[in-house]
C-alpha cells in the first residue's frame, strides 16, 4: 500500500515539476514580453498550452497506475519507464523553446537575434569608409550596376539592402552567444572552429549588404553600438542546454538559414547585375545551414532519448508558416532582379523548408 501511494505521488510531483520548470524556462527567457500587443501571437497564450500538456502528461500517468497498477507500478521502478517519463516532459519542453524560438512569426533573413520577446537589431549611424574596409569588397560589385535600377526604386531597394545588413550583423552576435554555450557544453573543437568560420562570413555578408545600400542611394551608415548583442541565457544543467542550444540551431540555422540559402540560389539563378553576390551569399548560408544540423544532432548525441524527444516536440510547434516584414513595392516580385525577393517565391521556400525540418526531426535517432 505504500509503494502504491509512493508511485501516485511521483506521478503527481513529475507533473508539477514539468509545469511549474516550463513556466520557469518561459518566463526566464521571453522576459518583458507582457503587455505586448495583444492581437498578435504572444509566449504568454503557448505557456499555458505548455501548462495544460505538461498537467495532463501526469494525470495520464496517475490514470494509468490506477488502471494497470502492477504494470504502471513496474514501469515505474523500471528505467525504461523513468526514461518514458522524462521524454514526455522533455517532448513538452522543446515544444515550447520551438514556440519561443520561432516568436514572433516573422521570417527573418538568416540568423536571428533574440531578447525580451523581439528580435534584436542594431541601430545605424554615420560611418566613413577605411581603406581595409573598402579592400575587403573591393571587385565584389559590378562597376556601373545601379545604372540598370530605375531612380524611383533605389531609395526602397537601398533601405530593404540596409536592413538585411543590420540582420547579418546581428547574426554575427547570434553565433558568438552560440559558441559561447557551446564551449560551456563540452562541444567538439569542430564545431567551435565551424561557428568562428561562419561568423566571420556574416561580418564579409554586412558589409557587402552595406556596400549595395550605399551604391544605391549614397547614404554611408554602418551599424552603431549594438548593446543587444551583450549575454545570452543558458539553461541550467547540461542536459537542458543541450536542448536549448539544439533547438536553437534548429530554428536559427537549419530553418531561417536554410530559407535565405534557397531564396538568393534562385534570385541568382535568375541573372542580373548582382548575380556574383547573391550566389556568394547563398552558398555560405547554405553551409551555415549544414553546421546549424551539426550542431542539432551533437546535441542529440551528448543528450540522448530526452534531447531527441524535445527536438521532436520543436517539430511538432513549428509554426505552418512565417511571413518576412518585405516594403509594399517588393512583394509582387519586382525587386527580385536586384536580390529582394516577393512574397510567393518567400511563402514557397518557407513553407518547403519547415517541412523538410520536420520530416528529418521525426527520423531522428539517438
Amino acid at each position: 500500500m505504500h509503494r502504491t501511494w509512493f508511485v501516485v505521488l511521483l506521478a503527481s510531483l513529475l507533473s508539477f515539476a514539468a509545469a511549474a520548470g516550463t513556466a520557469l524556462i518561459v518566463v526566464c527567457l521571453t522576459p518583458g514580453i507582457f503587455g505586448r500587443d495583444a492581437s498578435r501571437r504572444e509566449p504568454v497564450e503557448e505557456l499555458v498550452g505548455v501548462l495544460a500538456v505538461a498537467t495532463v502528461i501526469g494525470i495520464a500517468l496517475v490514470a494509468r497506475y490506477f488502471a494497470h497498477p502492477h504494470d504502471a507500478h513496474a514501469r515505474l521502478e523500471g528505467s525504461a519507464g523513468t526514461t518514458t517519463i522524462l521524454c514526455a516532459v522533455f517532448s513538452v519542453l522543446g515544444a515550447a523553446l520551438a514556440y519561443i524560438a520561432t516568436f514572433p512569426e516573422q521570417y527573418a533573413h538568416g540568423r536571428r537575434l533574440r531578447g525580451a520577446g523581439r528580435l534584436l537589431l542594431p541601430s545605424l549611424g554615420p560611418h566613413r569608409e577605411s581603406e581595409s574596409e573598402s579592400a575587403a569588397i573591393d571587385g565584389e560589385l559590378p562597376e556601373g550596376w545601379v545604372a540598370e535600377v530605375p531612380p524611383e526604386v533605389r531609395d526602397g531597394l537601398a533601405a530593404e539592402w540596409r536592413e538585411n545588413a543590420r540582420k547579418e550583423h546581428a547574426a554575427i552576435a547570434s553565433f558568438g552567444q552560440t559558441l559561447l554555450k557551446l564551449m560551456a557544453l563540452g562541444a567538439d573543437d569542430s564545431l567551435l572552429a565551424a561557428l568562428h568560420r561562419d561568423a566571420l562570413d556574416e561580418v564579409r555578408h554586412a558589409r557587402l549588404c552595406f556596400a549595395v545600400a550605399t551604391a544605391l542611394d549614397g547614404k554611408h551608415v554602418r551599424a552603431s553600438a549594438f548593446a543587444g548583442a551583450r549575454g545570452g541565457y543558458l539553461l541550467p544543467g547540461r542536459r537542458l542546454g543541450l536542448v536549448q542550444v539544439a533547438i536553437e540551431a534548429l530554428v536559427d540555422g537549419a530553418l531561417n538559414e536554410a530559407v535565405a540559402a534557397r531564396i538568393l540560389g534562385r534570385l541568382a539563378a535568375r541573372g542580373g547585375p548582382l548575380t556574383k553576390v547573391l550566389r556568394d551569399l547563398a552558398a555560405d548560408e547554405a553551409r551555415h545551414a549544414a553546421h546549424s544540423w551539426d550542431i542539432v544532432r551533437w546535441c542529440g548525441r551528448e543528450g540522448g532519448p530526452q534531447v531527441i524527444a524535445a527536438l521532436r516536440g520543436a517539430a511538432r510547434a513549428l509554426p505552418r508558416r512565417m511571413r518576412g516584414d518585405l516594403p509594399p513595392a517588393a512583394r509582387s516580385g519586382a525587386w527580385e532582379r536586384w536580390g529582394v525577393q516577393g512574397e510567393a517565391l518567400e511563402a514557397e521556400e518557407v513553407q518547403r523548408a519547415i517541412a523538410r525540418t520536420r520530416d528529418r526531426l521525426v527520423a531522428m535517432s539517438v
